[in-house]
């Protein structure tokens, strides 16, 4: 608004800050009470809001007003915020900033939003609000933590994948890259900005201690599991449901059986199927019979890049004495008979897979998350597998 603003007969415009704002307090009129006007009153159930449902009603409302008032300057503003935190998660990955570093810098950029913010938008922002804008600028800063790693572990992975790269990375087969390393660093990420939380909660309680009508400074931090949030929660849950940069848990293909189940140190892991995009995906189609069923897919008995029916995986970690330890397998997907019937099996834990057996003791930590790990021909959960909760 503006001072040129042709107003309305009765309003007053009126400066608050930068804002011109009309005032249209003399155009309000006095109603008499009369014995219509009570029984309507008496009919009228008012509700007295609790400080959470303020709160929620405060989320819903900041999420609203990012979209409502998406000005340039607010869109430029907020560019460059986000800009300084992916350069520091960054920074941080690459060893260039410390874990104290971080953690200042989320608090640096979350009170640089919070006060931008409130200079952009027309009558500020209440501590609700306040409140509201905190949870989600940690949330976001959360999953770019956690995309970031899941895009660096993948470019790391792809140097593994054979034949076209370009169908794996376009989706015409399913491939998986899990290098542990990134999950302790997102680990250690995650809970340096999380220690920037509770300083800036902290920070601002002692501000607004004592402002009337101020009932505290209170921040609800969603269950991101239990919320399905898969790219807030941790490295694994992001990772499993990564889809085409994206993390998506719909019905896209999954990996992780359990979210929560720690890696051993210096560990990877990495899987890829066959399959090729146009008519080369169907060249291995022919008709065999084993005696009960005829094939259109002979069952592949080593992997070929271009058989969508088959598949390869290892596994490989660096032991306490600086030896590393390798397995691998190559194993096939269904396949179908004359009637369209499918045999064999579309979904493969991980363990049944591989096993490390050279070294008893040092093995178990590993085994035990091969056990965690599971892969699935394309498509598979989208096609076949009944709805699961992976959050249980």
């Amino acid at each position: 608004m503006s001072e040129t603003t042709n107003w309305p007969e009765g309003i007053v415009p009126v400066q608050y800050g930068k804002w011109t704002l009309g005032d249209a307090t003399s155009m309000l009129k006095r109603v008499e009470k009369t014995p219509e006007l009570e029984k309507l009153l008496d009919k009228v159930e008012f509700h007295e809001y609790t400080q959470q449902e303020m709160r929620e009603s405060a989320r819903k409302s900041f999420l609203s007003s990012i979209s409502q008032y998406q000005t340039k300057e607010l869109r430029d503003f907020a560019k460059t915020i986000y800009e300084e935190r992916d350069r520091a998660i960054n920074d941080f990955y690459d060893g260039k900033l410390s874990a104290q570093g971080l953690t200042d810098k989320f608090r640096d950029l979350l009170t640089r939003y919070r006060q931008g913010y409130d200079d952009r938008v027309p009558l500020g922002v209440d501590y609700y609000t306040e409140e509201a804008m905190t949870e989600i600028f940690y949330s976001d800063f959360r999953a770019s933590i956690l995309n970031i790693a899941v895009e660096r572990n993948n470019a790391e992975g792809r140097q593994y994948i054979t034949g076209r790269i370009s169908d794996a990375i376009n989706g015409e087969r399913n491939w998986k890259y899990y290098n542990s390393d990134y999950y302790f660093a997102s680990e250690d990420a995650l809970a340096a900005i999380t220690e920037g939380l509770d300083q800036y909660v902290e920070l601002r309680k002692s501000e607004l201690a004592g402002w009337e009508g101020v009932p505290g400074f209170e921040i609800d931090i969603p269950d991101y599991k239990e919320e399905g949030m898969d790219e807030c929660y941790n490295f694994n849950s992001s990772w499993s449901a990564y889809t085409y940069n994206v993390c998506y848990r719909g019905d896209a293909d999954q990996f992780m059986r359990d979210y929560d189940q720690v890696p051993p140190k210096d560990f990877e892991w990495f899987y890829q199927s066959g399959g090729c995009n146009g008519s080369v995906h169907y060249k291995h189609l022919q008709f065999i019979s084993d005696g009960a069923n005829t094939y259109y897919q002979k069952p592949p008995t080593a992997f070929d890049p271009e058989d969508r029916y088959s598949a390869t995986t290892w596994a490989s970690y660096t032991d306490s004495n600086g030896k590393k330890h390798f397995v691998s397998t190559d194993f096939a997907y269904l396949s179908i008979d004359s009637s369209f019937k499918y045999h064999g099996q579309g979904l493969y834990v991980v363990s049944s897979l591989l096993q490390f057996t050279g070294n008893k003791k040092e093995d178990i930590p590993y085994n035990k998350f091969l056990d965690s790990l599971q892969v699935c021909s394309k498509g598979y959960y989208r096609a076949f597998a009944k709805p699961i909760d992976l959050r249980a």
